[in-house]
């Protein structure tokens, strides 16, 4: 995880997924989720980001 916020009444979660990046990607996907506990809603944004490999 990358950060996690408390925005009341919202959490904001954002997490870095590097699975592609050890099939030989250099992009790793990232999702920010947010929860609305007010209004029992959520939404997700990804993004792809390009990720330095040091093995190559």
């Amino acid at each position: 995880m990358e950060k996690v916020a408390w925005e009341p009444p919202k959490i904001v979660v954002r997490i870095e997924r590097h699975e592609a990046t050890m099939m030989g990607s250099s992009r790793a996907e990232v999702q920010e989720w947010t929860i609305d506990l007010e209004h029992r809603t959520k939404t997700v944004q990804v993004e792809l980001i390009n990720v330095f490999r040091s093995d190559k």
